[in-house]
């Protein structure tokens, strides 16, 4: 298990969903905290190159703003710069952004299914994460907006139990898991749902990761 001092907490924006192969990048945001002092140490934003925003509706992104980013392989370059000073690259969902991002040469820690927030029911979405932290929530849905809200519940657990308290909370996220599928059929999915199994639609199965000495 890796000795954390600073994370890269990174978020994407998308025109579309995993299993979409038209869906590409719009969008890009990071930012360095340290572990250790419980502060952010650097922001970093750019959007992608692209044509088309089938999902403006929920990012907000003009399809006309998307001429003025990078391509993706240099925001993707630029990324990984960042990526080479943090211990551990942190994104609410990990499965979903590590999708478009690939590897960053550091180790994936998902905010949403890994870490267990003080007070936070697991699996939650970033925005009642914040709220069950009483971390107040001022704009939303751009990579960067995103990510800076990540920080601030990091902050929130830094000022509640120190450096140690969230190195605590992020080593219990490195635990070894193991994959499950339950075998049930989609009809079940109540069933499914109660116990935090997710769908993956392209398996056509529920599953979920469980941390193997539990």
């Amino acid at each position: 298990m890796i000795e954390l001092h600073t994370l890269l907490l990174t978020d994407t924006e998308t025109n579309g969903l995993t299993d979409d192969p038209n869906a590409r990048l719009l969008e890009i945001g990071a930012v360095w905290w340290s572990i250790d002092l419980g502060v952010t140490l650097a922001n970093w934003s750019e959007l992608v190159v692209g044509s088309s925003n089938e999902a403006f509706a929920v990012n907000k992104i003009p399809v006309e703003a998307l001429p003025y980013g990078l391509m993706r392989d240099h925001a993707l370059e630029g990324l990984r710069s960042r990526a080479a000073r943090a211990d551990a690259i942190v994104c609410h969902r990990v499965e979903f952004d590590s999708f478009f991002l690939g590897d960053l040469g550091k180790p994936y820690l998902c905010s949403k299914f890994q870490i267990e927030w003080p007070g936070v029911e697991p699996g939650a979405s970033l925005l009642y994460t914040a709220a069950g932290l009483g971390v107040p929530i001022v704009t939303q849905h751009r990579a960067l907006t995103d990510c800076l809200l990540l920080a601030e519940c990091f902050t929130r657990v830094w000022q509640m139990s120190g450096a140690e308290g969230v190195r605590e909370m992020l080593r219990l996220a490195q635990r070894p898991r193991s994959r499950c599928v339950a075998v049930l059929p989609y009809e079940r999915k109540d069933e499914a749902k109660n116990l935090r199994f997710r769908w993956n639609p392209g398996m056509k199965s529920w599953w979920k990761d469980i941390v193997d000495e539990e």
